[in-house]
């Protein structure tokens, strides 16, 4: 019986590189179809996100019969329900960390999250909007509420930002937010109350703060006075606002105007020139957001401007119109936001067609 030999034959060097050439060739082709599906699961995510803050909001305007402030500040000498301010109705000056909250539009909707057991640890706050009595210092000064500032609470986190994970981006600013007015000038500003990250309160430091991509739309400007230009693009939230569903649907209609959007702060790797810092939004004290100027184009501005909604997506802005929708708006550059600027304000008696800026 002849016996056979038999020899296992094995790859030549060259036909392992060419191999080897080819897997690297596909890889390459579909690396960008993976990164294009994470995006695009990660903004649907968002998407989401924005979905259950604008149902929080409804249900919370079903048990309230008004939609939560825009945020606990200082309370207006002859406060007018329906963001219906007067020249008269400036805000108190000097009053404003030893009588209120100074939390933010996210805190009341915590309840209606399923976050109750965050929105428990409250304690001490005035939650009615016309009232100072009693009065209760800001959050900061608190140490129950300051420590349920600190909850992370992902449904405010948009996937495709890093707040919470980059250490400069959480070790930055982390802030408050409100809004001022200088009478009859028909101007305003943000004015942004900030710690710095290192700062320690009641034994946590201010960089662990829980952040928000998330804020509720103020309009043009946010509640301007009569005398001012701004009056005219009024947003559903504002400081002590009590508009409500009824309202907005009765004006210009709920379909029609933004409620929430996202932002991802002040980024300096992503300014043009860059900044010195980074800023992000503590969700606790976080409640607004203008539309004055406009969604800065990505390849401009985008990242540099605090003042402003903005996102990591690719060219568009997620937002939650105030019929409980969510749609994207793309970014776009500050010349051209009155489009934007019109579907903001509530009652404003003008219709644009938001497919010019839709995504």
């Amino acid at each position: 019986m002849n016996a056979r030999s038999l020899r296992r034959s094995a790859f030549t060097l060259i036909e392992l590189l060419v191999v080897i050439a080819i897997i690297a060739v596909l890889i390459g082709l579909l690396l960008p179809a993976v990164q294009k599906v994470r995006e695009a699961a990660a903004r649907s995510k968002c998407q989401n996100n924005l979905k259950q803050i604008g149902l929080a909001a409804h249900n919370y305007d079903s048990s309230n019969g008004k939609l939560p402030p825009g945020y606990y500040g200082q309370l207006y000498p002859t406060h007018s329900p329906q963001n219906a301010m007067q020249d008269t109705d400036y805000p108190l000056a000097g009053s404003a960390w030893s009588n209120t909250s100074w939390l933010g539009v996210l805190t009341p909707l915590l309840p209606f999250m399923e976050q109750d057991n965050v929105y428990r640890q409250f304690t001490a706050v005035n939650w009615n909007p016309r009232s100072l009595t009693p009065a209760y210092p800001s959050y900061d000064q608190t140490q129950a509420n300051w420590v349920a500032a600190h909850a992370k609470i992902k449904s405010f986190l948009c996937p495709s930002d890093d707040l919470e994970s980059v250490p400069d981006r959480a070790g930055a600013l982390v802030s408050d937010q409100i809004m001022t007015f200088t009478t009859g000038t028909g101007s305003g500003s943000i004015a942004i109350y900030a710690w710095n990250a290192t700062d320690v309160n009641f034994g946590l430091t201010a960089g662990t703060l829980g952040l928000t991509n998330y804020l509720g739309c103020a309009g043009g400007m946010g509640v301007a006075l009569d005398s001012d230009g701004w009056k005219k693009w009024t947003g559903i939230f504002s400081n002590r606002t009590e508009t409500s569903v009824v309202n907005v649907a009765a004006s210009d209609g709920t379909a029609n105007t933004l409620m929430f959007g996202e932002h991802i702060g002040s980024r300096k790797e992503l300014s043009v020139p860059a900044r010195q810092y980074d800023l992000a939004y503590a969700w606790a004290g976080a409640g607004i957001m203008p539309t004055a100027w406009g969604i800065p184009d990505a390849d401009l501005v985008n990242g540099l401007a605090y003042y402003t909604y903005s996102s990591k997506h690719s060219g568009v802005v997620n937002f939650c119109f105030a019929d409980g929708s969510v749609r994207v708006l793309r970014k776009h550059v500050q010349s051209t936001p009155l489009i934007f600027r019109i579907a903001s304000g509530y009652k404003d008696g003008e219709n644009a067609d938001i497919s010019a800026i839709g995504g």
